[in-house]
């Protein structure tokens, strides 16, 4: 089978990945074709190759028309400040004091309006469909892992923002019935679990505690929290397994499965990763009532392409490639390690396994799956994660039958709130709920809690290594190399792998790292169990960010804490994070002359009668963190938006791919 849709799906996906690295849009449609024209000219030509060239032609083509469509005529808004009218799409975590995509328009812009994402400081709050007006200075969206949301355009607010109406848009609309849904089951279900369980439904995550987050993110079950293809897949099984029952023909079953699966779609927001498996969803549908074969890997192709069609950055989305690694290994990697332990365990192959003991069958069927649908999507956890869970094929295989079930009564709990009458229903739903949220809750703090449950593999190096060794891997099983000759390149990259961390953790002592979250207004310092926070952070969003970075460094002792007025301690951000870390010393800038004091025995910080900055001396780099617009002679500055501004002689390292800020490590000075 070619599966020129596969095929497609993939060389699009490479295509974009390969403009990232610095080869022109245009250029790489040009090579692309004349190696169409080579393939045709030499003979070569079939659907492989077709499909091949095609999908990386396609691709380089999308770009150069998305840049040319819509970045281009939004250039010369370049700094400029409008007044603009928008409204609401969505509010990010944090609500109104944080970040939200409202599609705004200008005297002269286009009638549609463009999607800007813009930072609401201040206690107005907003919901989508909010109409607002307000003055923005407008930045064109450089990354492509922020072009990869479809939002181009950065505003920052420069004038007052004022409530201007409500329009009731479909994203207003169905996140209406996102909240009430979500205050079914809380109201139900009160507690930790309630809020698992509204995450596990919705997949706003923003009302989970963090320690329990970070639970979940050790022990490699965080996809459970982030509405997906999972999802999808368990609530169509359940449909279809109900729908046998009912006196329906085929047709009928398969219409009434696409319309649960749009109507599905369209609950959630139409985030990427329930868009690809929704797509998936009704080809496998539509396959099935024409009488045609039904391929995944073709479904899977057609369907990236689709997505990537209108915003071909939408490649850059985690979710969408953890999505497609994933789906990528369940249709070509279950089955073949289904059949290798069936062999090796039973002596067997897995179709006589099920025959003889479906049992048996079941639970390595599970456990196949969990490993094909975890390896290819290693090196994306590691770079966007900085993290690698051992204990993640074991709590998949035992968290995932009460994820499922707490999954379907949470849905038929939040639904069941809006019938009246349904009271008792709502209730004895959400007492099934809770007792399954309890044990999977149970299993991840079990699980996080064994000191191997997670490794750090935060380096650039090691996400190289952990790519070439899957490829590695992947190209012995697909040449079917002799055992010896697997065994002995296992060896070889492991070895050098466990001999550089083993001498790292040697030689290296901790390095102090500094988390700078993104247009916050804190800054929080670790090494080794210790930690320190400098500044109050201006929302709870922010606080929530710095309590996960504090608990992925594994720091159990705030050994100072630093705000500008004594008033702030006692806002909720700052007490949110006492509570979960002991504090050693709490200074009030303005409530003292000043203090000096040495962290983690190297990090020297102190502040002088101007309760406006703090001044960090690690070494020979000095550091100033500033709460109002002044200058500062330091080798790094970080403004009262957490911008940093870097002395050029100084190459800080800077990774931005956690916490939604910058972390900066810093060894010795």
């Amino acid at each position: 089978m070619n599966r020129p849709f596969h095929l497609m799906g993939f060389s699009w996906l490479a295509a974009i990945f390969a403009a990232g690295l610095g080869i022109p849009a245009l250029v790489g449609a040009g090579i692309s074709g004349l190696a169409m024209a080579a393939v045709i000219c030499l003979g070569k030509w079939n659907r492989r190759w077709g499909a091949l060239l095609l999908g990386a032609a396609l691709g380089f083509c999308s770009l150069a028309a998305y840049h040319q469509g819509t970045l281009e005529p939004l250039r010369p808004l370049e700094g400029r400040t409008l007044s603009l009218t928008g409204v609401v799409e969505q509010v990010r975590p944090g609500a109104g004091e944080a970040q939200a995509v409202i599609r705004v328009c200008w005297e002269g812009g286009p009638q549609a309006g463009v999607r800007a994402q813009t930072h609401l400081s201040g206690s107005l709050e907003v919901r989508p469909g909010d109409v607002v007006n307000y003055t923005a200075r407008l930045y064109l969206m450089e990354e492509p892992e922020e072009l990869a949301q479809g939002v181009p355009l950065r505003a920052v607010v420069s004038g007052g923002v004022s409530l201007a109406g409500h329009r009731e848009t479909l994203a207003a609309r169905l996140s209406g019935y996102r909240e009430q849904v979500s205050a079914h089951i809380v109201s139900r279900l009160p507690g930790r679990e309630g809020l698992v369980a509204s995450a596990l439904v919705t997949g706003d995550t923003s009302l989970v505690p963090a320690d329990l987050r970070e639970a979940y993110s050790r022990t490699g079950i965080s996809h459970l929290l982030a509405v997906s293809g999972m999802h999808l897949v368990v609530l169509t099984g359940i449909l279809d397994q109900l729908l046998v029952f009912c006196s329906l023909s085929r047709r009928q079953r398969g219409i009434l499965g696409i319309v649960a699966v749009a109507a599905f779609v369209a609950f959630t927001g139409f985030p990427y990763s329930i868009l690809r498996a929704g797509i998936m969803a009704v080809l496998c549908r539509v396959a099935l009532l024409l009488g045609r074969e039904n391929d995944p890997l073709n479904a899977l192709g057609l369907a990236m392409v689709l997505i990537l069609l209108p915003n071909p950055y939408a490649a850059y989305s985690v979710s969408l490639q953890l999505s497609y690694l994933a789906t990528l290994g369940l249709s070509g990697l279950s089955g073949p390690l289904t059949d290798w332990l069936s062999r090796r365990l039973y002596g067997r192959s897995r179709y006589a396994l099920r025959e003889r003991s479906p049992g048996a069958f079941a639970l390595l069927s599970s456990l196949a799956v969990t490993v094909a649908a975890s390896l290819p999507t290693l090196p994306v956890l590691v770079q966007n994660f900085g993290e690698l869970s051992l204990v993640s094929p074991v709590v998949n295989l035992l968290a995932g039958p009460p994820a499922d079930l707490a999954l379907l009564l949470g849905l038929l709990c939040g639904l069941s709130g809006f019938l009246p009458g349904f009271t008792l229903v709502t209730s004895i739903l959400a007492l099934g709920v809770g007792w399954s949220i309890q044990l999977v809750n149970w299993l991840a703090e079990t699980f996080a809690a064994l000191p191997f449950a997670a490794f750090p593999l935060r380096g650039q190096g090691t996400w190289i290594w952990l790519v070439a060794a899957e490829l590695v891997a992947l190209l012995l099983w697909a040449s079917k190399a002799h055992r010896v000759l697997r065994r002995y390149t296992a060896c070889l990259m492991t070895i050098p792998l466990l001999t550089g961390l083993l001498l790292h953790q040697a030689l290296w002592e901790p390095a102090v790292e500094f988390l700078i979250p993104n247009w916050g207004s804190a800054v929080a310092v670790s090494c080794g169990s210790q930690g320190a926070l400098l500044g109050a952070p201006s929302n709870r969003y922010e606080a929530e960010r710095i309590e996960e970075f504090f608990h992925s460094r594994q720091v159990e002792q705030l050994s100072l804490v630093v705000v500008r007025q004594k008033t702030d301690r006692y806002g909720d951000p700052v007490r949110s994070l006492e509570e979960a870390f002991p504090v050693e010393y709490a200074v009030a800038l303005d409530g003292c002359a000043g203090f000096k004091a040495t962290l983690f025995g190297k990090l020297q910080v102190w502040a002088g009668e101007d309760p406006r900055m703090i001044w960090m001396q690690l070494g020979n780099l000095r550091m100033v963190k500033g709460f109002e617009p002044l200058p500062a002679q330091a080798h790094l500055l970080i403004n009262q938006k957490n911008q940093l501004i870097a002395a050029p002689e100084v190459p800080f390292t800077m990774d931005d791919r956690y916490f939604s800020g910058t972390v900066i490590p810093i060894r010795g000075g």
